[in-house]
């Protein structure tokens, strides 16, 4: 599981918790991962922190191997096959973005009779009615972040270019 979600973390637009959840490993790790943090915290050993621990160094060391391992095939992979491996993350991102988007609200799935389907106790949400905010202080303060990550991309861009001239 490590492996896989951390090659997933390296690609932009995939999430490794989507990723481990989809493996049926998230609220495993998150629990060992809690486990952990409340015997740091009370620094006391308990099973649970012994555990948590048998648990997490394996995923701990596909972490590493898989990190290691991808971003060299990943490596591999832009010097061969660039302009290809820049448009397959460039639609992962843009594929991610109907997703991560904040102004939506669920659509749920109704039964025959209007009430909503329920499947372990929640809701099964059907879709989502995207929309535009509502232009305030927090949209603003959206928008000159967004800006601002523009324009700090490009003369990161502007200046990686610059050296690789003088080189």
């Amino acid at each position: 599981c490590g492996v896989v979600a951390v090659c997933s973390m390296i690609v932009p637009g995939l999430s490794g918790s989507f990723v481990l959840l989809l493996l049926g490993n998230y609220m495993l790790i998150i629990g060992a991962i809690s486990d952990l943090s409340s015997a740091l915290k009370s620094l006391e050993v308990t099973d649970e922190a012994v555990e948590a621990v048998k648990l997490m160094i394996p995923v701990g060391i596909g972490c590493v191997v898989g990190l290691v391992a991808f971003s060299h095939i990943l490596s591999w992979v832009f010097r061969k096959h660039h302009d290809v491996a820049v448009s397959l993350m460039t639609g992962f991102i843009a594929g991610s973005l109907m997703i991560i988007w904040p102004w939506k609200d669920a659509v749920y799935l109704m039964d025959e009779a209007g009430n909503p389907v329920m499947r372990d106790g929640e809701k099964v949400i059907q879709g989502y009615d995207w929309f535009l905010p509502a232009f305030d202080g927090t949209t603003a303060a959206a928008i000159a972040l967004m800006v601002a990550g523009i324009v700090g991309v490009a003369l990161i861009e502007k200046m990686g270019s610059g050296r690789k001239d003088e080189a």
